[in-house]
Order: C-alpha cells, then sequence, then structure tokens
C-alpha cells in the first residue's frame, strides 16, 4: 500500500517474495537510483539492492553493507539486507520517485503535491478496507 496523510494513494496487491523498485533522482549526484525491495511473508519489506551511476557523496559503497561491484557505468550493491516495517518518502519534481511492480511503473511524485510524505508498506488486505 502506498499512502500519505490525506489517504491512500496505490493499493497493490502483493505477495512474499515480490520484488518492487523505487526509482528517483539522486539529490546530490542527480543521477538515477533504483532501490529494489523484497516483500516478506511477514510484511516487512527488504532492501535487496541499490544500483546507481555515479560514485560519491550519499550513496554506498562499504563491503560491510552488502557485495558491490560494477557493471559497465553502473554501479549495484547487492544483497543489503536491511528489513523494514515502511519506507517513508518525500514526492518532488527533482527527484522524479517512481515505484515499478508486476511490470507497472507508478509516477508517484505525480500523484500528490510536492513534498509530500509518502509511506510504502505492506498492510493485511481485509485493513484496506477499513481506510
Amino acid at each position: 500500500m502506498v499512502e500519505s496523510n490525506n489517504g491512500i494513494i496505490l493499493r497493490l496487491p502483493a505477495k512474499a517474495g515480490e520484488q518492487l523498485s523505487l526509482t528517483y533522482t539522486h539529490s546530490v549526484q542527480k543521477t538515477q537510483v533504483i532501490e529494489n525491495i523484497v516483500i516478506q511473508a511477514n510484511g516487512s519489506l527488504v532492501v535487496d539492492s541499490t544500483e546507481y551511476e555515479s560514485f560519491g557523496v550519499g550513496l554506498p559503497f562499504l563491503a560491510s553493507e552488502g557485495h558491490f561491484r560494477q557493471e559497465g557505468n553502473r554501479f549495484i550493491l547487492e544483497n543489503i539486507g536491511r528489513s523494514l516495517d515502511m519506507i517513508n518518502l518525500r514526492a518532488g519534481p527533482e527527484a522524479q520517485l517512481k515505484l515499478s511492480f508486476h511490470d507497472q511503473t507508478y509516477a508517484l511524485f505525480q500523484m500528490v503535491p510536492n513534498g509530500t510524505l509518502i509511506r510504502l508498506r505492506v498492510a493485511p488486505y481485509y485493513s484496506t478496507w477499513l481506510n
């Protein structure tokens, strides 16, 4: 489920083991970043890998954070394994935040006013009826 303080933005049926991706433009490097996230059976979201085009401030690179490699002009940090109950993000035209899931891409930055806090979380199906 993708929601803001104003309510639900997207309801997407999801199962454990499925992957979603968040794509955005990095605020400092001004290059594209892709965060790959796996849905867990307990409802948590595990950041599995990060892909980016430039190497610099604010981008991960430490071996202790996962397995780092370079593929062409892309830097990839895999096996991160960071588990989160929800992911909080801010939408804006500069970052162009997008969510990709089930071969669909949703331009979240176009669905809410600039600066809106967006929460990405897994919720039991029945709980979405109550909102």
